[in-house]
C-alpha cells in the first residue's frame, strides 16, 4: 500500500470509530454518510478529504456493503445486515 492509502484507510477507521455509530444503524443513505464524514473532517481538522467514491471504496474494504434502494438510491450497511 502507498502511503496515501494508508493515510486515508487511517483516516476512515478514525471516521467510523469517532463519528459513525455503529450499533445505532443498519442501513444509510450514501450521502447521508458522506455529510456526516465532510462534518468529521471539519471538526477534526483532516488535511485531505476523500471524495464520496473513495470513502465508499474503503467503508467497503473495512466491512460494509454497498446495496441499492428504493428508487435506486444508494446505501451503506453493516455487512450481514437487513
Amino acid at each position: 500500500m502507498s502511503k496515501e492509502n494508508d493515510y486515508a484507510m487511517a483516516q476512515v477507521r478514525r471516521f467510523i470509530s469517532e463519528s459513525l455509530s455503529l450499533e445505532s444503524w443498519d442501513v444509510m443513505h450514501s450521502s447521508d454518510v458522506y455529510r456526516q464524514y465532510l462534518t468529521w473532517a471539519h471538526n477534526a481538522k483532516a488535511t485531505r478529504l476523500l471524495c464520496h467514491r473513495a470513502l465508499t471504496r474503503r467503508l467497503v474494504l473495512m466491512g460494509f456493503e454497498t446495496v441499492r434502494g428504493a428508487g435506486g438510491t444508494r446505501l451503506i450497511r453493516q455487512k450481514g445486515g437487513i
